[in-house]
């Protein structure tokens, strides 16, 4: 089999598996949404060679999951909706902050800034 084929392949297995796991996914999303305490953070994800986000978003029955092309508020409006109205346990970085407006989100960050800065003078 040629590797072209093989993506092909590849790709209308990968729309496939999209397609059948789309209704749980929403499902996910909507407990993610409802209110409550929710942990919500993003890493950089490469994809050849793009740089991509993957968020993060857990309530107390999942983990939702978005690979978003930005690292931008819209993006955490899309996991939790416009109008959450919970808790965010963060790392307190400012498209997170900036999800609902000047001083309008609550933040849950135990140590966060804390133990960053010491973890960022220990490998320096």
């Amino acid at each position: 089999m040629e590797f072209r084929s093989l993506k092909v392949v590849s790709a209308k297995m990968q729309r496939w598996f999209q397609e059948s796991i789309e209704p749980c996914y929403q499902q996910w999303l909507n407990y993610v949404k409802q209110p409550g305490v929710r942990c919500v953070v993003e890493t950089t994800f490469c994809i050849d060679g793009i740089k991509f986000w993957l968020w993060v978003a857990t309530s107390e029955q999942v983990c939702a999951l978005l690979l978003a092309p930005t690292r931008s508020s819209a993006e955490l409006k899309s996991l939790l909706g416009e109008d959450f109205d919970g808790i965010l346990s963060s790392d307190c970085k400012a498209c997170l902050q900036s999800s609902k407006g000047e001083g309008e989100t609550k933040m849950l960050n135990p140590f966060g800034a804390r133990l960053e800065s010491s973890l960022y003078q220990s490998l320096c």
